[in-house]
């Protein structure tokens, strides 16, 4: 009932285009679970963070989501005699992944490094939250250059995955769009690609594509579409490399430079 409450303030919120926006009326909501004296909701506190979080990186507000992510593992932390909590390893991750996006690899990777010695000790290494940990510092080690490191650390966290949601994860777009998987199919498209196996390359940029038509300015879906015509520009296909790059180039504007760039790993 609560989560039926919170979803309907949300919809009437975004309808309406008056008074708090979206992001107001989660941390509205995020501020009354707080408040609520001793005992702290956690599933639905980490849920709201996830939410709020994923507004602001879909905006490109990084600044405030670094601040969300600190503030909320404090909480976390305050609100618990065990530091090592699913909930704290989680918002871990976040940090590792944020940033990852902030470009300051060598802080990703120290905290990566750290969530991973609490996630073996709390023996929860078979989770889509440890798979996301091995994704992100993949991500990390690409970009600075350690491409073998990056390699390994994909293919692990792909194996987790297909440990979680079985073999056929790249047959079921269904699946990847209810449990919001696009992240780390683009990362597994990447290694994929690296391994010179372009079949499963672009059959997972072709559903990270397929899942997010509708929203083409997704930073995946953007992402995608560039790593799927460097598969195309490499097999000889420069017209469906360059439809490709015709759907990227209107929304990445400054950001273009930046996706030639990472693209230099794979070169």
């Amino acid at each position: 009932m609560k989560k039926l409450l919170i979803t309907l303030i949300l919809a009437l919120s975004f309808l309406s285009g008056k008074g708090q926006t979206m992001i107001d009326s989660l941390l509205r909501i995020r501020s009354n679970i707080e408040n609520v004296p001793v005992y702290l909701d956690q599933d639905a506190y980490l849920n709201n963070f996830w939410d709020i979080y994923n507004l602001y990186v879909e905006q490109g507000d990084y600044a405030e989501a670094w601040n969300l992510v600190n503030n909320t593992l404090n909480v976390f932390i305050e609100r618990n005699f065990d530091h090592n909590t699913y909930y704290t390893r989680a918002v871990l991750v976040a940090l590792v992944k944020i940033n990852n996006l902030m470009e300051n690899y060598d802080l990703a990777i120290r905290y990566g490094e750290k969530a991973d010695t609490m996630f073996t000790f709390a023996s929860d290494t078979l989770s889509m939250a440890y798979s996301g940990l091995l994704s992100s510092m993949s991500s990390c080690y690409r970009i600075i250059g350690d491409t073998i490191k990056a390699r390994n650390l994909n293919r692990k966290s792909f194996e987790i995955c297909k440990y979680v949601y079985g073999n056929n994860i790249l047959d079921d777009i269904y699946l990847v769009n209810k449990n919001q998987l696009h992240g780390f199919l683009n990362n597994y498209g990447l290694a994929f690609m690296e391994d010179n196996d372009y079949r499963n390359a672009e059959k997972c940029f072709q559903i990270i594509i397929q899942s997010l038509q509708n929203n083409p300015s997704h930073e995946v879906y953007q992402i995608a579409c560039s790593n799927l015509a460097i598969i195309y520009s490499n097999q000889n296909f420069p017209q469906k490399s360059a439809e490709l790059m015709e759907r990227v180039v209107p929304y990445t504007q400054n950001d273009y430079l930046k996706i030639l760039n990472f693209r230099k790993c794979f070169k």
